[in-house]
């Protein structure tokens, strides 16, 4: 639906900007966010939020990719950077999560390593080979990640944020 409320300027740089790629995903960073729908001139749509925490007010915003796959996510992060300049990127949702120790509902993954996948291919025998090329994250992704689990352990425990989550503890690990 349609915002009654006014869109937020999206001239500065937002704070934070969420890529989902299944609509569920979407609508659950909405309401859990609180976010309104906004339309750009061009036919875009995009979610849109504050978020106030002790220490300041964030600026969110919100889409979704037009289908799976990496060139549908990569032209979703440049419509956002295009649009809002977030200052950090989020990928919410299940992203192919292939780790059945860590990907679990509610756990948070971090990420030094990006392995760029298309399809992959299962042969007749079953066997799955996926195909990819890897980049490695900038330096400073890296270092910030790394000393972060030096400081708070692995895996990395958090309790939820939200009052109705306050109880539940999540657990976060790096992936490389």
């Amino acid at each position: 639906m349609p915002s009654a409320e006014p869109a937020i300027e999206a001239n500065d740089a937002w704070d934070l900007g969420i890529v989902t790629i299944l609509s569920e995903e979407l609508r659950s960073v909405i309401d859990q966010l609180k976010l309104q729908r906004h339309k750009t001139p061009s036919g875009l749509y995009f979610y849109q939020g504050e978020h106030t925490a002790p220490e300041a007010t964030l600026r969110i915003v919100a889409t979704q990719t037009q289908s799976q796959g990496q060139r549908s996510t990569m032209a979703a992060l440049e419509n956002l950077r295009r649009h809002y300049k977030p200052r950090l990127w989020a990928l919410v949702g299940i992203a192919g999560g292939i780790h059945d120790d860590h990907a679990r509902i509610g756990n948070v993954i971090v990420s030094t390593d990006i392995v760029y996948y298309e399809n992959r291919k299962i042969n007749p025998r079953g066997d799955t080979r996926r195909r990819g090329e890897h980049r490695q994250a900038p330096a400073q992704v890296v270092h910030a990640v790394n000393a972060y689990f030096t400081d708070h352990g692995t895996p990395a425990r958090i309790n939820g944020q939200m009052t109705a989550h306050a109880d539940d503890q999540y657990e976060i690990y790096p992936e490389s």
